[in-house]
């Protein structure tokens, strides 16, 4: 597996897996409260791959692209909220947003692939915290970042991208 920087000819295949991991949970096999045309969609995509901080993991085999996330140094304003420390800029905090894998690569550690990349990423650029967040009723993501060393530093209800009632858990792991 090979991760990179995506660009507009992998929008397809990101907006793809968006509408797989829709499917998923309209069919009661992912519990998430996302939904098609409001998170994530592929203008969310192509706003990001058009930012240059969209990475996409590839099947080095196939050259399909299997997984994307966000990194950057964007809080949401959530963030501001929450109950860690509160810095008074994120310039030396590496945050991932929407980490997704393909349903077809669930469970084969693309996620895992995904943080090792991102905590990689940190510490060239010297990076102290490392910043991500989920739903409370994702628990295999919580799971995983457990596994890696992330603390789940607070729990907020909020509204994202006009879906209410999101029951958000802040999450994060200092570097050493």
């Amino acid at each position: 597996m090979k991760i990179r920087k995506g660009t507009p000819l992998d929008i397809p295949a990101i907006s793809c897996i968006y509408d797989l991991i829709h499917d998923e949970i309209e069919q009661g096999r992912f519990d998430m409260l996302w939904f098609r045309d409001l998170y994530p969609t592929r203008s969310w995509a192509e706003e990001h791959v058009a930012a240059g901080d969209l990475y996409v993991m590839e099947d080095e085999s196939s050259g399909n692209v299997i997984a994307s996330a966000i990194i950057n140094h964007s809080p949401l304003p959530e963030y501001f909220e929450g109950k860690w420390y509160q810095p008074e800029s994120y310039d030396n905090i590496l945050i991932i947003h929407t980490l997704v894998v393909h349903p077809a690569h669930k469970g084969c550690g693309c996620g895992s692939e995904f943080l090792r990349f991102f905590e990689n990423m940190a510490r060239l650029s010297g990076c102290t915290r490392l910043r991500l967040d989920t739903q409370a009723i994702d628990i295999p993501a919580r799971n995983l970042y457990k596994n890696f060393g992330y603390t789940e530093a607070d729990f907020l209800t909020c509204e994202f991208k006009g879906i209410t009632g999101i029951k958000l858990v802040l999450i994060e792991k200092i570097l050493e």
